[in-house]
C-alpha cells in the first residue's frame, strides 16, 4: 500500500494564506513489450491533521474542476477541519481523484497542517497531466 504525508508550515501558510498541493502520483510502468507508461495513483483515503491554532478550509480538487477553479477561484465551496482536529476522507464518502488539494488558513502562529494520502491506487487509461 502506498501512502504519502504533505506537511504544511505556518511559514508556507502565511505566505499567502492559500497553499495548493498536487497529491496524486505518476508513476512509470514497465509495459509487457518491455517499454513503460506513465499511470496517474490517486489516494483512496486522506486524512486531515489540523495542528494549526486557527481552523483552516480546505477543497479537493479532481484535474478537470482543479482547472475551473484557476480560471474562477470563486466559485467554488471549501469545508472546514477545525484547529487541533482531524477529518478523513474516503472514497465511500465520495472522495473524487484527488490531483490537488487547496488548504486556506488565516495567519496560524503555530503547528503544521498535515494531510495524509493513504492507499494509492492506479487510474487506468487516458489521464490528462497538467
Amino acid at each position: 500500500m502506498m501512502n504519502k504525508v504533505f506537511s504544511i508550515t505556518t511559514t508556507a501558510m502565511n505566505v499567502s494564506g492559500v497553499v495548493d498541493t498536487l497529491t496524486y502520483l505518476k508513476i512509470a510502468e514497465k509495459t509487457p513489450i518491455g517499454g513503460s507508461e506513465y499511470n496517474a495513483y490517486f489516494p483512496k483515503q486522506i486524512h486531515f491533521v489540523n495542528n494549526y491554532n486557527t481552523d483552516a478550509t480546505v477543497n479537493i480538487f479532481d484535474p478537470n474542476d482543479y482547472a475551473k477553479y484557476e480560471a474562477d477561484v470563486t466559485n467554488f465551496d471549501f469545508f472546514t477541519v477545525k484547529a487541533g482536529t482531524t477529518f478523513q476522507m474516503g472514497t465511500e464518502q465520495g472522495l473524487p481523484n484527488a490531483y490537488k488539494i487547496i488548504v486556506k488558513a488565516t495567519n496560524p502562529s503555530s503547528g503544521v497542517f498535515n494531510i495524509e494520502c493513504l492507499n494509492y491506487q492506479p487510474i487506468f487509461g487516458t489521464v490528462n497531466f497538467l
